[in-house]
C-alpha cells in the first residue's frame, strides 16, 4: 500500500508530512553511504558541521 512505502522511505515520510503542514524538526538526507565503501569525499559532512 502507499502508506507502507512512505513510511518505508523516510525521505518520502518528511516530504509529505511537510508538504501538508504537519511540523517537523530540521531534517538534512545525507548521501547513502555503505559499509565497506571506501569514499573519502567529506564535502558533505564539512558542509553540515
Amino acid at each position: 500500500s502507499k502508506t507502507i512505502e512512505l513510511c518505508d522511505d523516510k525521505i518520502s515520510t518528511y516530504q509529505v508530512l511537510s508538504d501538508n503542514n504537519i511540523k517537523m524538526p530540521k531534517t538534512l538526507f545525507s548521501p547513502m553511504m555503505f559499509k565497506g565503501t571506501k569514499e573519502n569525499d567529506n564535502k558533505f559532512i564539512d558542509f553540515i558541521e
